[in-house]
């Protein structure tokens, strides 16, 4: 199983490289902002204060590392 978790979790890092790129070549100052779909930064907004609230220490400044790959909104 831990195999499984190692390639899902190198596709995750490679897939949020792609679109970080993607972001910064079409929105260079602000992509996250401007070309982001609202419910997409909502989540990762909640995901990131329920990790806050629950004393863990944040994982990342990069709001795209608390997203999901799932079912939209």
């Amino acid at each position: 199983m831990a195999q499984h978790y190692e390639l899902f979790y190198c596709l995750e890092v490679s897939i949020r490289d792609l679109i970080r790129a993607r972001l910064v070549e079409e929105e260079p100052t602000d992509g996250w902002t401007k070309l982001v779909p609202q419910f997409v930064r909502d989540n990762a907004n909640k995901n990131r204060t329920k990790e806050i609230q629950s004393g863990v220490t944040p994982r990342s400044a990069d709001w795209l590392d608390y997203t999901n790959f799932g079912g939209a909104g």
